[in-house]
């Protein structure tokens, strides 16, 4: 159990600092960036699902032992990578809308000339 635990935040570790240092480094434009974003999502994704495993073993750790402060934390925890995974999915529906303005803008800036 420690072992998950550890290599999970070793993980989560790993992406943010890539996420924080690296990748903005090595932005040479916009688009560039704009994947770097995917990437991004990519990683919170992956912390909120390792959040959600983290905490399903730590529930079913407290159904084995008889712990109900492990099963109450476990699935604290599961909720909490539910409500990133949302976080995420509003955030890249905000990024599609903002895009989607954009290219209009664009379009009626064009038709206008």
């Amino acid at each position: 159990m420690k072992l998950v635990k550890s290599i999970i935040t070793l993980v989560c570790i790993a992406a943010l600092v890539w996420n924080t240092l690296v990748l903005p480094s090595l932005a040479n434009n916009t688009q560039d960036y704009y994947l770097m974003g995917l990437f991004d999502n990519f990683f919170n994704r992956a912390e909120a699902t390792s959040k959600k495993v983290e905490g399903k073993i730590q529930e079913e750790t407290g159904k084995l032992t008889d712990n109900p402060t492990d099963q109450i934390v476990g699935k604290a925890k599961q909720i909490q990578g539910e409500a990133m995974e949302t976080v995420e999915d509003v955030k890249q529906a905000v990024e599609k809308a903002k895009d989607e303005a954009v290219k209009n803008l664009q379009e009626l800036t064009e038709n206008m000339q």
